[in-house]
């Protein structure tokens, strides 16, 4: 055999070789964009679940008051089912597509804001019930309790005016009050109890044969002031909270 031939014979198996893997990489390279152009499809087809959720959450806040806990919190329970789902797709393509991995975030965020929503609601929940204990107690009046004429003794206000007041702050004492609210709590609570003991040595000067007042609007305007602070405070939290699950902060405008 000559020298040419043997050559020949040691160079084919090699250029077919070349050329078989070439074609694989050819076949390769459009297999793994196909994998690609599968995890972009199901990239958007969750980004058009999650725009759909987003859009019928905040078509339901639209329907009632999205500034009430409680509404909010009825909404939402509703809606926990339908957080849409990320499906998977070929590894290649779940590392390769961007639509992918930004689907993948999304997911991620979408699900951090919705628990968000879910704890922030629990406590203005509790915090509206604070609120309207705090205001009611607040909104009775030691004026319209205080005996209308002159009186010589201090019977009328232990009658008239201090067992409401012991009534309002005993009740108001026994209502949970969130650890954010501990600021309102000790005003309203100050407020109240400036009435009764004022009261209370005011009918002791009066069985003494002396005269007296004694003044309680400061108490009452610093105690509605802390009270109203703190429900602000969660009202913001509240659309926070919201925003960040419909990303649109119009909703509770």
């Amino acid at each position: 055999m000559t020298r040419g031939r043997l050559l020949a014979l040691v160079l084919a198996p090699t250029l077919v070789l070349g050329l078989v893997i070439g074609g694989f990489v050819v076949v390769d390279a459009r297999a793994r964009q196909a994998d690609v152009e599968r995890a972009d499809d199901v990239a958007q087809k969750y980004a058009g679940e999650a725009a759909g959720f987003r859009a019928a959450l905040v078509k339901d806040l639209e329907a009632v008051d999205a500034a009430d806990p409680t509404d909010v919190a009825e909404v939402i329970e509703a809606r926990g089912d339908d957080l849409p789902e990320l499906a998977s797709a070929p590894e290649r393509g779940e590392s390769g597509s961007s639509a992918y991995a930004a689907a993948r975030q999304d997911v991620v965020t979408l699900r951090e804001s919705w628990q968000r929503l879910g704890d922030v609601v629990d406590v203005s929940v509790d915090a509206r019930a604070f609120v309207l204990a705090a205001n009611r107690a607040l909104d009775l009046n030691p004026a319209e309790l205080a005996p209308p004429t002159v009186v010589t003794s201090g019977d009328p206000l232990r009658t008239q005016l201090l067992p409401p007041m012991r009534s309002a702050l005993a009740t108001f004492e026994s209502t949970d009050a969130p650890e954010a609210a501990t600021p309102a709590r000790d005003a309203v609570r100050a407020a109240l109890q400036h009435v009764v003991t004022e009261a209370e040595r005011l009918a002791a000067r009066l069985d003494a044969g002396q005269g007296g007042s004694f003044q309680y609007a400061e108490q009452y305007t610093a105690a509605r002031a802390a009270v109203r602070q703190y429900a602000d405070g969660v009202r913001a939290d509240l659309r926070e909270a919201l925003d960040a699950v419909v990303a649109d902060s119009t909703v509770v405008g």
